[in-house]
């Protein structure tokens, strides 16, 4: 089933991106869908990717998909909230792939959503609720990540600096 549907997913981008071009379509439709559909494509591999753990080299093959499909989408859409989101994706990627210190900096990459909005007199930033979420996603991968390879001072210092930052960390 993620093999069919990532294949019709790979064949709508590319008959929407050969549709970019033609002033009789609608631009801003066309780029919408380009943009969900290549966000999902990575998803739906990370996710395949995660069922089929027990064939080592599908799982290994469709992680660097999923990887290269949100590092693509980065490339395209970087200044929005999926974006940031895709790197939580990447840094799970990686996470898997046995790249811890890349992994802890696609991590690092989606916190810095974080630095894209106003600061707040004591260092704190003034997010709005969705990326928020997308931080404080980020921040937990983060930590369960080096707690899992036993960085305790890492992953407390991660979590104190998301205290020290988030308007509601709580929330």
């Amino acid at each position: 089933s993620f093999t069919d549907a990532e294949a019709g997913l790979e064949r709508h981008i590319k008959a929407t991106r050969s549709l970019m071009g033609d002033a009789s379509r609608d631009a801003e439709s066309l780029e919408n869908s380009l943009f969900l559909d290549s966000y999902t494509l990575g998803k739906m591999r990370f996710l395949h990717a995660r069922l089929v753990k027990d064939d080592e080299f599908k799982h290994v093959a469709l992680l660097n998909e999923a990887l290269d499909t949100f590092m693509e989408f980065g490339l395209d859409w970087g200044d929005t909230l999926l974006a940031y989101e895709g790197n939580i994706y990447q840094g799970l990627c990686l996470k898997e792939l046995d790249r811890p210190e890349d992994a802890v900096a696609a991590f690092d990459d989606a916190i810095a959503l974080r630095t894209t909005y106003e600061p707040l007199p004591g260092g704190r930033f003034n997010m709005p609720p969705e990326a928020a979420d997308i931080v404080s996603a980020a921040v937990l991968q983060k930590v369960l990540f080096l707690k899992s390879i036993k960085d305790f001072s890492g992953a407390s210092a991660a979590a104190d600096d998301y205290m020290a930052t988030a308007v509601e960390p709580l929330a």
